[in-house]
């Protein structure tokens, strides 16, 4: 049975004054407008010495922001000496101190500068361990499949034949054993690897950062898919790269789209997520593969290929990688174990000509010297025995069990309400919210009926997924998504009823 629907805030601010209001449109970031009307109320007496402020995650839905902007207002807060902050009781008002004003002239907030406060792959993150609610927000692997004797067994043969030697240094661009692994594999799809060179990274998102980190510079405009990772934005963003999103629907990439950008623009790169794309699901169909590949070519644009969900087709057919075609010179690949065995395995790959895979070994010997050479070793043994073969038809056949249920119990419970696409693969379930309003506003429902996702906003350059969701189903059994199914349609009744929050306002009252 779905939990209440709980309204904190009123006895909250019955019990202790706090009132805000945050304006979307001022120059202010939000977490700065939470610190200063805390310490005026604060300064004022409004709250007093012991009182305690609401938890950081309840703050956070009552505000509709992210919870690291209230977890920076927090510690910017305690940084003050305003408040003091313990695991298990809270957040507790503090007597002002004399110089409340001049304390934060010291606060980290300067030093670090503002920040962004939008949705990204923090945010999906903060979803993993939580047990208050069920969480379908991070796509990850389900532990209850992983291959635990298996994994047991080739780090028991690894310590008894290296020893010690597993924790060495190795060179940045990964062991010679797992860099011969990865390469058989991609010859056996009839990829061609001469000219072309291996590194293994810490995961496919090192991989991705590293990338953009070599091929980007602040002012480049970088083509991606709309909706797409968010992991993959925020590392364009930080680069300083513009963003030219362009739409994505069930046979992937919209070409015709591209071709105008690319006319209209001079990208530095195109991002593409091609098989059972996150989080549309989404796989390039055979016209729509050639016409990326030959138009990419054509306006001499690098194509960067995140494969990291090509070999979790339901039918068991892998996705034919685009360097595998000919005139796929100018493709950069990658992938990663985080999707097909697990996400704590922080080993990934990417396969590009020889001068790219030099460049970025150097950057990449700078950031983190090497990939664990443990886990290189657990993977290169996990391929040359066939482990991760048979790992991922026993994950093909849980994940696709598990997108059956949940999407038969979103019918049930949900009706015309939320519709969707049945995905052929991949670990989640794009769907798009037909009610008025945004699927952050929804999101935030949600959570009160004890279920959570992550809404579109988080995938997109602007706001033109904000009627979008993406629900996971790759972590639970298959009784717990029928209960978030039902808890997301409770949600709908909820949303449905709900008295209508203009954006327009800029405002968001905490009543």
């Amino acid at each position: 049975m779905a939990p209440p629907i709980r309204d904190w805030t009123s006895p909250m601010v019955a019990a202790t004054g706090l009132e805000l209001h945050l304006d979307r449109r001022a120059d202010a970031p939000l977490y700065r407008q939470v610190v200063a009307q805390v310490r005026d109320q604060i300064v004022a007496g409004t709250l007093r010495p012991g009182d305690r402020l609401p938890s950081e995650r309840s703050l956070s839905d009552s505000l509709g922001v992210n919870r690291a902007t209230v977890v920076t207002a927090y510690e910017e807060l305690a940084a003050a000496g305003l408040v003091t902050r313990h695991v298990g009781r809270g957040t507790t008002v503090l007597a002002p101190p004399r110089d409340a004003e001049d304390s934060f002239a010291w606060a980290w907030s300067e030093t670090l500068g503002a920040g962004e406060d939008r949705p990204g792959l923090h945010s999906i993150l903060d979803g993993i361990g939580v047990t208050d609610r069920i969480s379908l927000e991070a796509a990850e692997p389900a532990a209850s499949i992983f291959p635990v004797e298996a994994v047991r067994a080739i780090v028991d043969d690894l310590l008894t034949s290296e020893g010690g030697r597993l924790f060495r240094y190795h060179e940045a661009e990964g062991i010679s054993a797992l860099r011969e692994q990865i390469l058989a594999r991609y010859r056996a799809r009839d990829v061609r690897t001469d000219g072309r060179g291996v590194l293994v990274t810490s995961g496919a998102m090192q991989a991705i950062e590293l990338l953009v980190r070599t091929l980007v510079s602040p002012g480049d405009t970088v083509v991606v898919e709309s909706p797409t990772y968010p992991g993959a934005l925020d590392a364009l963003r930080a680069a300083g790269a513009r963003l030219a999103p362009v739409p994505v629907d069930r046979d992937g990439i919209r070409t015709d789209v591209l071709e105008t950008v690319l006319a209209r623009t001079t990208p530095r790169l195109v991002l593409v997520v091609p098989a059972h794309q996150n989080p549309s699901g989404a796989v390039l169909s055979e016209a729509r593969r050639a016409d990326l590949l030959q138009l990419t070519r054509r306006y001499r644009v690098p194509l960067v290929e995140d494969a990291i969900y090509s070999d979790l087709a339901f039918d068991g057919r892998p996705f034919r990688p685009l360097i595998a075609e000919e005139g796929a010179e100018h493709v950069i690949h990658l992938s990663s174990l985080s999707k097909t065995l697990a996400g704590g395995i922080r080993v990934g790959w990417v396969i590009a000509p020889l001068p790219v895979i030099e460049r970025v070994a150097r950057l990449k010997q700078h950031t983190d010297v090497n990939t664990s050479a443990f886990l290189q070793h657990i993977a290169s043994e996990a391929f040359a025995t066939g482990l991760v073969d048979r790992h991922l038809e026993t994950a093909r056949a849980f994940y696709q069990r598990n997108c059956e249920v949940l999407t038969q119990a979103l019918r049930q419970a949900c009706g015309p309400a939320v519709r969707f696409d049945m995905p052929r693969g991949g670990m989640s379930l794009w769907c798009r919210l037909t009610l008025p309003g945004s699927a952050r506003d929804f999101a935030l429902v949600a959570q009160r009926r004890g279920v959570s996702f992550v809404p579109g906003d988080a995938f997109a350059v602007g706001r033109e997924q904000d009627g979008g969701f993406r629900l996971t189903f790759s972590r639970h059994d298959p009784e717990t998504l029928r209960t978030a199914a039902t808890r997301i349609g409770e949600a709908v009744e909820d949303f449905g009823q709900r008295p209508v929050y203009s954006r327009q306002t800029g405002t968001r009252p905490l009543l």
